[in-house]
């Protein structure tokens, strides 16, 4: 039997979150808030690669014991009762869930303590072509200087690398960039004193910065070495040829700045030729975390190499997930998907969690089987079934076919699904 019960509550009293929505609409008709959402949840079944058609009998069964449905609804239906779901209505339920999932990966401490390494990046998303995502979102131009025909949304997301857990997302369109949405994301994200930001180099700013420290919130971030766009105060440490460094550098909003002292660190670069077509760079980060609070120069480096798992997350949003086609040609709708999507991967998380307390050597079970698991679970609860047997079954099945990590393995970046974005070929010389 399983002794960590805490991600077993959770995923069971699921479908209890969902209880905070109402049953019915203002209008009252068969479909509800709460209706919807589990229907998004179907929809966006990891793994499986779903459609309104084969979700409806599996939501039937469900409806008919609590919302006294007699009869199936039409696939027209669907689409008007989508539209008078609010997103924000989809992100309360995902906040819960975050929220419970917190409390939970709270007893699973890392080598750090209990601090918070949040790392912040953007995606771009496909959706389909409509009149309202193409006046809503971007079409990038291709190679030859053709916009693409698919519009596509850019969704920045914060993820805590350490639980894998993905925080809360901002998804934009037409005229924000990077930076302007991650401000955006930060009036809505509840950061603590003590928390980490890990960016790449494309994300920092004087005036994010400014923000993160005022928040109490320390930061670990790539800087841009390029002559063209490097901070003054960057450029003038890379001229030291040193390998750590403290510098002053300013932050905040113009009118509003004030200095800071950051320390610079320099990550050795890899020996032997750049692969073709690339060129040595230097890895150059900033933080302003301090080396006797225990975080050397090789801790940092650590820190920052953790970044890469909301790559990961993006990777298995994509290309596991299966989010990509999206289902329906609103951009409101399309967030809603986001929500449902990043809510199994919370679950998942849980029982990654649950999975690896009872594992020794730091050994990891295969995450994209922690999301096929609770999928199992989520079904079957819907279904009306107990899930005492299915959960400790499945519990042991990951720890079975878990593995230890081999370090400085690592894959080539490669888009799996490559219509409609701006693929930049290399001329050959």
């Amino acid at each position: 039997m399983s002794k960590f019960h805490a991600p077993y509550t959770v995923i069971r009293t699921f479908l209890s979150i969902t209880k905070e929505l109402p049953d019915q609409f203002e209008r009252k008709r068969m479909w509800g808030p709460r209706s919807v959402m589990i229907w998004l949840m179907l929809l966006t079944f990891p793994d499986r690669k779903t459609s309104y058609r084969r979700c409806l009998p599996v939501l039937m069964g469900f409806a008919q014991r609590t919302f006294g449905w007699i009869k199936m609804p039409s696939l027209g239906s669907i689409t008007p009762a989508r539209a008078k779901m609010l997103p924000s209505e989809c992100r309360s339920v995902l906040r819960m869930v975050i929220d419970r999932c917190e409390k939970t990966l709270g007893l699973v401490k890392h080598r750090y303590g209990t601090r918070r390494f949040i790392a912040f990046d953007g995606t771009r998303l496909i959706t389909p072509r409509s009149h309202d995502t193409v006046i809503k979102l971007h079409r990038y131009k291709g190679p030859g200087g053709k916009k693409t025909h698919y519009p596509q949304g850019l969704m920045v997301t914060a993820v805590d690398v350490f639980r894998r857990l993905p925080l809360d997302w901002i998804f934009v369109g037409k005229g924000t960039g990077e930076r302007t949405a991650m401000k955006g994301l930060l009036d809505t994200l509840s950061l603590k004193e003590g928390d980490v930001a890990i960016m790449d180099r494309g994300l920092p700013s004087r005036k994010l910065f400014g923000l993160l420290l005022e928040r109490g919130v320390d930061i670990v971030a790539r800087m841009s070495t390029s002559r063209a766009i490097a901070w003054k105060e960057v450029a003038e440490f890379l001229k030291t040829k040193k390998k750590t460094g403290v510098i002053t550098i300013q932050v905040g909003e113009n009118g509003a700045k004030r200095e800071i002292t950051v320390r610079m660190v320099e990550r050795d670069r890899k020996r032997g030729r750049p692969r073709k077509g690339t060129k040595k760079e230097s890895m150059l980060i900033l933080t302003t975390l301090k080396e006797e609070d225990g975080f050397t120069r090789d801790e940092i480096i650590r820190i920052y190499g953790a970044r890469w798992g909301i790559e990961t997350l993006f990777k298995e949003l994509k290309s596991f997930m299966g989010i990509e086609p999206m289902h329906s040609e609103n951009t409101a709708n399309c967030e809603q998907e986001i929500c449902a999507s990043l809510i199994w991967m919370a679950l998942g998380t849980l029982i990654q969690a649950e999975a690896e307390s009872g594992l020794k050597d730091g050994r990891k079970v295969v995450r994209t089987d922690c999301l096929r698991a609770a999928s199992d679970i989520l079904g079957i609860l819907l279904d009306g079934r107990s899930i005492d047997y299915l959960w400790n079954i499945s519990i042991e099945a990951l720890r079975q076919f878990s593995y230890a990590p081999k370090p400085g393995r690592h894959a080539t970046r490669e888009c799996k699904m490559p219509f409609g974005r701006s693929i930049t070929r290399r001329k050959n010389k």
